[in-house]
């Protein structure tokens, strides 16, 4: 093999490609830090937005947007003019299962995310986007499969739906966010990359 052809392949393996949006129900936490930070003069939200369909419930908007605008926070206002525009989509509320509310309350869960644990039972495609520890945690324990938003960078990045150079600058720009070393692991999965895209979604679908 020509040391061009070995260029050209190591150039396409960091490059985006055209695939489905990956279906996502974002938590409070998660969506608040993808719309504090900025990566290459863009809202880490919009680098989100051009490969995941970004899904929240009518809780964590309340919360997120309507609430936080009255109380003067700007990442709100970035957020609703997004929710306006379409390009975060507000689904209807989830029916909330009895036992596994009372459950989830004894747990001590914020309303929103035990709204985004029935939702996440109850529409297995979309992939829950879970930064808050307790909802987490709780996700896991119940088989949803969450991901938190420095890992599905990385997921993103493994899938070619971003590029190398994007998600590693997302990730240096939510790293503020979290305790330290918490995107460090994000940032090893993401060297760990072989380069290979496949169908499915290793660590994400």
């Amino acid at each position: 093999m020509s040391n061009a052809t070995l260029a050209s392949e190591s150039v396409s393996a960091t490059k985006p490609v055209r695939r489905r949006p990956l279906p996502t129900l974002f938590d409070s936490s998660a969506l608040i830090t993808a719309a504090k930070f900025r990566a290459q003069g863009r809202l880490v939200i919009d680098h989100l937005l051009a490969c995941c369909r970004v899904s929240i419930l009518p809780e964590v908007k309340r919360e997120v947007v309507d609430v936080a605008l009255r109380l003067g926070y700007g990442d709100a206002v970035d957020l609703r003019d997004r929710v306006e525009a379409g390009s975060i989509v507000v689904l209807s509320g989830a029916v909330r299962e009895p036992g596994l509310e009372t459950a989830l309350a004894a747990l001590a869960l914020e309303d929103t995310d035990r709204a985004v644990i029935h939702a996440a039972g109850q529409w297995p495609r979309l992939r829950p986007i879970a930064d808050d520890h307790r909802l987490f945690v709780t996700a896991t324990r119940l088989d949803l499969s969450p991901v938190c938003l420095p890992d599905l960078v990385a997921c993103l990045a493994q899938t070619r739906r971003l590029s190398m150079d994007v998600a590693k600058a997302l990730l240096v720009a939510v790293g503020p966010r979290y305790a330290k070393g918490f995107v460090g692991l994000s940032q090893r999965r993401l060297e760990e990359r072989t380069g290979n895209a496949e169908d499915s979604d290793p660590g994400v679908g």
